[in-house]
C-alpha cells in the first residue's frame, strides 16, 4: 500500500506501482518484499503487458488515466531491477516478457512513454495512450535496463587507456 495525496486532494491508501520502487531502492524488509512482489504480479496490478501504475481493483483505477492505471515501461524497468535485487527472478522475467511482447506490437519495437492498462486478454495488443510521447527516451532504455538486471550486469566506470 502506498499513501497518495494529490495537491488539493485527500489522502488515499492505494496499491500502486510505487511499491516496486521500494524494491528497487532496497529499502523493503524481506518479508514485505515478498508481499510486494506478489501484489505487483497479481491480476489487478499486472496487465499481461506490464505493471499498472494503480491496481485495477482500486476505486480510482482508470486504464486510460495518465497515473491511475496505465503501464509505464521505465517504471517497470525499476520494478524488474527491484525484483531481481530480492531474488524474485521468475517475477522479474514475467514483467520483462510482458514489456517485450508489448514492444513487439509497436512500430520498430519502439515503446511509447506509456500505454493503457487494459488487461492483455481484452485486446489483441497494448492499447496506445492517445498523447503519449512515441518514441520516448526513458521508454527506449527500459528493455536494455531490464535485460541488464536479469543478466546481473553491473556498469563499470573504469576508463581504459588506449
Amino acid at each position: 500500500m502506498v499513501t497518495s495525496c494529490p495537491p488539493g486532494g485527500r489522502r488515499a491508501e492505494v496499491c500502486s506501482s510505487n511499491a516496486g520502487h521500494a524494491l528497487w531502492a532496497g529499502i523493503a524488509e524481506p518479508a514485505r518484499a515478498r508481499t510486494t512482489a506478489e501484489r505487483l504480479l497479481s491480476e489487478s496490478m499486472y496487465s499481461g503487458w506490464g505493471i499498472r501504475t494503480l491496481a485495477a481493483d482500486e476505486q480510482g483505477y482508470n486504464p486510460i488515466s495518465y497515473h491511475r492505471g496505465t503501464v509505464w515501461p521505465h517504471d517497470n524497468a525499476l520494478i524488474v531491477s527491484g525484483l531481481r535485487r530480492y531474488g524474485f527472478d521468475r517475477e522479474a522475467r514475467c514483467v520483462f516478457g510482458g514489456i517485450v511482447r508489448a514492444a513487439m506490437v509497436f512500430r520498430m519495437y519502439r515503446l511509447p512513454e506509456l500505454f493503457c492498462g487494459f488487461a492483455r486478454d481484452e485486446y489483441g495488443g497494448p492499447v496506445r495512450y492517445p498523447v503519449a510521447c512515441h518514441p520516448q527516451a526513458w521508454a527506449a532504455g527500459a528493455v536494455p535496463s531490464m535485460l541488464a538486471s536479469l543478466l546481473l550486469l553491473k556498469p563499470n566506470g573504469t576508463v581504459l587507456e588506449g
